[in-house]
């Protein structure tokens, strides 16, 4: 009885570990799936933006958010193995913006944001 309990609570915890991440790796997937590292970038559509990230100890992996014109911000993360931020671009001038992981210093997903307080681009989403 007790093996059976032990064996649903880790069931549950698999289970529910996994579903933070849609299981695709195809391009227009909502995330990256690679055996050391799990990343989402998701679009809230108010004016946030969530950075989801599950790495090994250790791992550098950095966040950078870039315009059409230059790199605006980076953060570099090691410490953390889960890594849940959210980024309030209210306050940015109207435009596109990409969200990029890296990992090893080389881009392994990224992501665009179209930030419109135009009725009609917010219509279209």
């Amino acid at each position: 009885m007790k093996s059976l309990l032990i064996t649903i609570v880790f069931t549950v915890i698999a289970a529910t570990s996994v579903a933070q991440f849609p299981q695709s790796t195809s391009p227009d997937s909502c995330c990256y799936i690679a055996k050391d590292l799990r990343a989402a970038i998701i679009d809230k559509r108010n004016s946030f933006v969530d950075v989801k990230i599950a790495k090994l100890p250790g791992q550098v992996v950095k966040i950078r958010v870039k315009d059409k014109n230059e790199i605006l911000y980076v953060k570099r993360v090691k410490s953390h193995e889960i890594v849940d931020l959210q980024y309030d671009i209210s306050q940015f001038p109207e435009g596109i913006y990409t969200f990029e992981i890296l990992q090893k210093n080389k881009v392994v997903y990224a992501k665009n944001i179209d930030h419109s307080n135009n009725i009609e681009n917010l219509a279209q989403k």
